[in-house]
């Protein structure tokens, strides 16, 4: 199962323009960084999120970049910079501009009712 998930983490930064955010339901968490690829504040975000893989791949997080939000499905500000945190039930938990502290997604992850649900289970 974590050999899955760490495949899919090596394959996680993928454009999500004309995906259906549906197809990660009940499957992963998204983490969606939005912000143009030249944009400094979003390439040190995506530093701090690649140097905390194992992070990621527990608690089955995917991140997947977008510039364009035209044709996004969720409605964010036309200028809006930032991170955006997707739990498995598909509702936007996080809604913050550059930086976010991982120790903050982390936390607000690890106190989602369905996390809880995977540490334990995972435990036992």
């Amino acid at each position: 199962m974590k050999l899955v998930a760490t495949i899919l983490l090596l394959l996680l930064y993928h454009p999500l323009q004309g995906q259906d955010l549906s197809t990660y339901q009940w499957k992963n968490r998204l983490v969606i960084l939005v912000g143009d690829t030249t944009d400094v504040k979003l390439k040190e975000q995506k530093s701090v999120l690649q140097n905390r893989k194992t992070e990621l791949v527990e608690r089955d997080i995917l991140i997947l970049p977008i510039a364009n939000t035209e044709n996004f499905q969720i409605d964010l500000e036309a200028n809006f910079k930032g991170l955006l945190l997707i739990g498995k039930d598909g509702g936007v938990k996080l809604k913050r501009a550059f930086p976010v502290a991982m120790t903050e997604l982390f936390e607000i992850i690890d106190n989602m009712p369905m996390r809880k649900a995977e540490i334990k289970r995972d435990k036992g």
